[in-house]
């Protein structure tokens, strides 16, 4: 069963990407299974289109669910919706958020205390004022 729910929050993730929007906002409240298993991806509030030519909000995503990117404060696209079904399904297989930061540093370092420290090419990415 939840692969299945895997599958589907895959799938629609990849039909919004493919018509170029990103969700931005994805965590267990904003998904609904009924009871067919049928999963469907709600609150598109913060969506928007990956191909605009301004700067995105950097302060998106719900603090647990939240891509290093983001974190960060870099560039992100699409991979931030892909990290937050990772976060998600992360919770549903251990019964508990994964990364439970209180604020956007102690979101980092659990990140780093379960994932490890990021490669020299991730780092060199940073604003040096993030280094």
């Amino acid at each position: 069963r939840m692969s299945y729910l895997l599958y589907q929050m895959l799938c629609g993730i990849k039909h919004l990407h493919s018509a170029g929007i990103i969700h931005r906002d994805l965590k267990p409240s904003n998904i609904v299974v009924k009871s067919d298993c049928t999963l469907k991806i709600l609150d598109f509030g913060l969506a928007r289109t990956a191909c605009t030519n301004f700067m995105m909000t950097p302060y998106v995503v719900t603090r647990y669910y939240r891509a290093p990117e983001v974190i960060l404060g870099m560039g992100y696209k699409e991979n931030v919706d892909i990290w937050s079904v990772g976060c998600i399904m992360g919770e549903l297989v251990k019964g508990c958020v994964i990364f439970q930061g209180t604020d956007h540093i102690d979101q980092w370092n659990k990140v780093i205390e379960q994932l490890g420290t990021p490669s020299a090419d991730f780092m060199k990415k940073l604003q040096p004022t993030v280094r």
